[in-house]
């Protein structure tokens, strides 16, 4: 259910990065947010368009998301086929793979746990992947994109787990915007049902500020979305206030139940004991590298 996402998700984040990666942004003359736009019209089948583009950033507005891809452009990382259609060039191409490269080398000499584990591990990953794509129980678009981060053979045991996780990342992604889209909601509507429904916030006020600059959603924009959700009932506002109805929280448990019913197919391709095992051995996996973080970060004495 719910725990294989969140496996999968502190798993990915308890991998250590490359701190050369972090300097991928910088080289291609591209903002961090710009960067991130780039990997996804790598990932993204050419030639493309910004409405698909849009699918890899639901809740982003469409006006932000042409700013980043105006620099992009600029620094010849994409370019231009037909009208609205691009393509990837050659440069912005082995920007990415670099970075992927720089990544997968460092991972390589990571060992968490015995390499028999780690190949057992990685082996059993990609049996879910393999059923998720082979049988899939929603629209793969961010899976068959993440599988593009996969254009040459993965050397070691730790890259194959490292893509195998991302994979199922972005699958559960491509899960959840089923959901909510089968629920009648769109990204911003979605985004702000979850945040109330989660009372992160209580008034459209926070709202504005939360996703204003990251989402490039002006205040009014913010409050229109949130009078979208009280004109379905989904929500209440009374003046700033804004909380999610009975009918929201219905609504809201019903997407992450059927992000569920999505997502977890594909686990049951293996038997419920090497499923527990699986487990088991995630487990170890993240605790492991959680411990190796821990001690790196801890003073040397002379």
């Amino acid at each position: 259910m719910a725990e294989w996402s969140s496996r999968v998700q502190n798993a990915l984040a308890a991998l250590p990065r490359s701190p050369a990666g972090a300097d991928a942004p910088e080289a291609a003359g591209l903002s961090g947010p710009e960067w991130t736009l780039l990997v996804y019209c790598f990932l993204s089948e050419p030639p493309f368009t910004l409405d698909e583009l849009r699918l890899w950033l639901p809740y982003t507005s469409l006006a932000l998301i042409e700013q980043w891809f105006k620099e992009i452009l600029a620094t010849l990382n994409v370019q231009r086929v037909t009208g609205g259609e691009f393509i990837v060039t050659d440069k912005g191409a082995n920007l990415v793979k670099d970075w992927c490269r720089r990544g997968r080398g460092l991972l390589a000499q990571q060992h968490p746990l015995p390499e028999a584990a780690l190949r057992k591990l990685a082996t059993a990953l990609e049996q879910v992947v393999t059923a998720a794509l082979e049988k899939p129980t929603a629209k793969t678009v961010r899976l068959a994109g993440s599988r593009r981060l996969a254009f040459e053979p993965l050397a070691s045991s730790m890259a194959r787990i490292d893509q195998a996780l991302t994979d199922l990342y972005h699958f559960r992604d491509d899960c959840h915007s089923a959901a909510w889209s089968a629920a009648g909601l769109d990204g911003p509507e979605a985004e702000v049902l979850t945040l109330l429904w989660r009372r992160e916030v209580r008034d459209v006020h926070s709202l504005a500020a939360l996703l204003g600059e990251p989402r490039g959603l002006d205040a009014e924009q913010v409050a229109r979305t949130a009078q979208r959700l009280a004109s379905k009932a989904l929500v209440s506002i009374e003046g700033d206030q804004a909380e999610v109805t009975a009918a929201g929280r219905a609504l809201r448990e019903g997407i992450e139940a059927a992000t569920d019913r999505h997502y977890m197919p594909p686990w049951t391709v293996l038997p419920p004991p090497q499923l527990q095992a699986l487990g088991e051995l995630l487990t170890q996996f993240t605790r492991a590298l959680s411990r190796d973080r821990q001690a790196e970060s801890l003073p040397h004495s002379e």
